[in-house]
């Protein structure tokens, strides 16, 4: 079973990631989105740190991926490249974060600063 998380509880920055990516998302995405009901949880990636989103309340049931919205890469500490895409679902709410460490290693950290390099 999932285990939910509110945004706040994250690490690594992630919280941060995420407002990024939905400031990068279409207007009508970024008004959409509850972030006081908004919570999450790790996927197995192997640490690279992906996440699957869930308002409180809402069915988690049989949702399916839809579009992506928004992606950026970065460099890890140690100099691998990173990509990080937000999804939506097949309804339009937000679905997934995948973040994606080009040698597959575990995330190290996410730095202060996410310009777009893509």
């Amino acid at each position: 079973m999932d285990v939910f998380i509110q945004l706040d509880k994250l690490s690594r920055g992630l919280d941060r990631l995420i407002y990024r990516l939905v400031e990068l998302s279409p207007q009508s995405v970024a008004e959409s989105i509850d972030f006081d009901s908004l919570q999450a949880c790790y996927l197995d990636d192997g640490a690279m740190g992906s996440l699957r989103f869930s308002e409180r309340g809402q069915d988690k049931g049989d949702r399916k991926l839809g579009k992506k919205v928004a992606e950026l890469e970065f460099m890890d500490a140690d100099g691998i490249p990173v990509s990080a895409v937000l999804f939506l679902d097949e309804a339009g709410h937000l679905f997934e974060l995948d973040i994606f460490k080009a040698d597959f290693s575990p995330l190290i950290t996410i730095p202060s600063v996410l310009d777009i390099s893509s």
